[in-house]
């Protein structure tokens, strides 16, 4: 008895409990109301919130022709839209190129566009607003409207899906109904599945796009799978045949299984390749979702599927809403959901009677004001209705505000070319990336080149355009590094034993050009007693230090002694010893190539840098630099010669302090001393020819 009392007192506490939170509840909304309608609903809103719109083909022209996208997307973007969700397949056709598509049907998208891609029309658009773009698959694993009345006759993909058996059908083994009037390809068909995947990841490599979105036919209908495919696999997985009772429900639950299966595959699939971009589903209200469409959405918020789930509360009344928008935050939030990925659907015109402008903005009220203003904001269908009120709406929201699932930096402003003439736009880079050049020509914006620009002051041909703009690019790329160049040369003397640097700073290599034939002069000559033993090169961007190896050069020496140089060109001198290289890693690296004492001798020698992988030179680079001992004079009449004016010259400079570049010290030691003298005369009447190569 006193277990039973105590119920009894439990359970009315409970009871009143309830009772007393949906009365504060109601309260709240009751307050919230009051206030919006007192200011006419039109009080600023500080905090960042998705503010979303669907662009569609249907209606007025707004994105349709192309014409009208600029004008359509900046008036959306005044009145405070930050997001839109941009018509993208539909009717059995995509509205960008899809090879994925053209694979099975033979078009690659909707045919009245021609060569023409919407959707990155409007990405354009949006972009250059600084807003986001999300690619909207509208019909999902629907294939065409047919109506309830006659049918039309199929589409291709309709008759592709037809073909194979792998339309629906419903009790009758018709393809649409009155409940339903749109033909739908099976969920359970693995080529099914595959193709949708396959379009979406087609969308997400060729734009550049912030998100992907699904919405309710995301789904299986409920009075439909009654066809010949369904029930084979119906029977092969269960054992059982296809049930009367459309209710049925273990057909229910295997139904939304399969489309459950879509859509961890798909988001499988996208964030495998693009885990940056935002998956997005937008399902008809709870319980109408699970009961009509199959879609169990709340298991897919259990799941993790998506970043962000929009319901569907379209309701033209306000009390319709406030009855409904409850039980979709309490099953999203049941169900493990964050209510900061909570956005929802709201509709201004479409099917039905169009929603009262203050009932929306009233609508809107509540959504901020529920759950402490926790959930992501709200997206409103159409862009039609949104651009019949702009005045109130802009009014309504009173500025812009970001979208808290970007930085405001995600979308720069656009780079404004500037039109140098006869085609050519200039732009100056402030930061080194991947960028879009997009331009308006006859009207519509598209893109006509995407690549990576370097910092500082670029052009680009664009003919016939009247606007030409930059935009930073998010799809991923292979950062591209600058290729190779060799900034810097020079010759050292390996082994200096004197004070100061081992380079010769009166000494340079000569580097080969496609200019007239040059003659290399005096300061191209060494004339010490180790030969040419060390030669370095400064590099920017040295693709690969680490590798770098003699393999990378090509090393030749000339004949010694006065050779005819016509019988002997430079490019077919024989192989000159391998140098040992050591890499200094900077900006720029310094590559050092090094020799034995003595290798080198009275002769000329030619360095080829090759364009390879480790070095990543975008072409080979050519260079050289001579050695005749002793030779302190210069050439005459084209020949270099070792005779007694040298002797006497190094006699002179005798005692005299040296530096790597002087001349007189033919041993390198520091000091010019008599074995300087001895040097230079034991190779007296030692020859070389002057030669020319093509200079700069």
């Amino acid at each position: 008895m006193v277990g039973s009392i105590t119920g009894s007192t439990s359970s009315s506490n409970d009871v009143w409990g309830r009772l007393s939170v949906e009365l504060c509840y109601m309260v709240l909304r009751l307050i919230a109301c009051c206030i919006l309608m007192l200011t006419g609903a039109a009080t600023s809103w500080a905090q960042s919130e998705v503010r979303g719109t669907w662009l569609t083909t249907t209606g007025p022209d707004q994105i349709a022709s192309g014409l009208n996208t600029a004008s359509v997307v900046n008036q959306l973007k005044n009145i405070g839209i930050n997001t839109f969700y941009i018509e993208s397949w539909k009717n059995g056709y995509t509205q960008y190129p899809s090879q994925a598509l053209s694979a099975r049907i033979g078009f690659d998208r909707v045919p009245s566009l021609g060569t023409r891609n919407l959707l990155n029309e409007v990405i354009i658009q949006a972009h250059r607003n600084q807003r986001y773009a999300i690619a909207w698959f509208e019909y999902g694993f629907a294939s065409q409207f047919l109506g309830s009345g006659t049918p039309p006759a199929l589409n291709p993909l309709s008759q592709w899906a037809a073909n194979n058996g792998w339309l629906l059908q419903n009790q009758s083994g018709q393809y649409a109904d009155a409940t339903n009037g749109f033909a739908w390809m099976n969920p359970a068909i693995p080529q099914v599945r595959q193709l949708l995947i396959d379009m979406i990841l087609e969308a997400i490599e060729i734009h550049d796009l912030d998100g992907i979105q699904l919405d309710d036919r995301l789904g299986w209908p409920r009075s439909f799978g009654w066809d010949a495919t369904t029930a084979a696999l119906y029977l092969a997985e269960t054992g059982q045949s296809l049930p009367s009772n459309i209710n049925n429900t273990a057909f229910r639950s295997w139904r939304q299984a399969k489309v459950t299966l879509f859509a961890q595959e798909l988001s499988t699939a996208v964030r495998a390749v693009r885990p940056d971009i935002r998956l997005s589903v937008s399902p008809s209200v709870t319980g109408f979702s699970e009961s009509n469409y199959n879609a169990n959405w709340p298991n897919w918020v259990s799941l993790v599927l998506f970043d962000e789930y929009i319901p569907q509360v379209y309701r033209e009344t306000l009390s319709n809403f406030q009855s409904t928008l409850p039980g979709n935050i309490t099953a999203f939030k049941n169900a493990g959901g964050n209510l900061s990925k909570l956005i929802i659907g709201l509709r201004l015109n479409g099917t039905g009677a169009d929603t009262p402008l203050n009932v929306l903005q009233q609508q809107i009220g509540i959504v901020r004001s529920s759950e402490s203003g926790q959930m992501a904001g709200h997206s409103i269908f159409y862009g039609k209705g949104l651009v019949e009120n702009q005045t109130a709406m802009t009014a309504f929201y009173g500025g812009s505000v970001s979208s808290p699932f970007f930085q405001v930096s995600h979308r720069p402003a656009a780079l404004v070319a500037s039109s140098v003439g006869s085609g050519q736009w200039q732009v100056t880079i402030p930061q080194p990336g991947h960028y879009r050049v997009v331009a308006e020509i006859g009207g519509r914006w598209s893109e006509v080149l995407a690549d990576h620009f370097f910092a500082g002051s670029t052009s680009v041909s664009v003919s016939r355009a009247t606007q030409v703009e930059f935009l930073v690019d998010r799809r991923p790329y292979e950062p591209v590094t600058p290729p190779a160049s060799i900034v810097q040369s020079s010759v050292f003397h390996n082994g200096w034993t004197g004070s100061g640097s081992w380079v010769d700073n009166s000494k340079s290599l000569f580097k080969e050009g496609t200019g007239p034939m040059t003659q290399l002069g005096f300061h191209h000559l060494l004339n010490s007693s180790h030969g040419i033993n060390g030669i370095s090169f400064s590099i920017e961007n040295l693709a690969q230090p680490a590798l770098l190896n003699s393999s990378d050069f090509e090393f030749q020496q000339s004949p010694t002694g006065l050779y005819n140089q016509t019988l002997n060109p430079p490019s077919g001198w024989p192989s000159a010893p391998a140098a040992n290289v050591a890499v200094q890693v900077g900006t720029p690296s310094t590559v050092s190539l090094t020799w034995s004492n003595g290798q080198l001798m009275n002769r000329w020698l030619r360095v080829t840098v090759k364009a390879s992988p480790n070095t990543g030179l975008t072409q080979p680079q050519i260079y050289y630099v001579g050695h005749l001992q002793g030779e302190v004079t210069g050439p005459v009449s084209g020949e270099y010669a070792v005779l007694v004016t040298d002797i006497l010259i190094v006699r002179s400079a005798l005692t005299n302090i040296a530096t790597a570049s002087t001349s007189e010290d033919i041993d390198k030691s520091g000091t010019v001393l008599v074995s300087d003298i001895l040097l230079t005369r034991g190779n007296l009447t030692g020859q070389l020819p002057a030669i020319s190569v093509p200079g700069p």
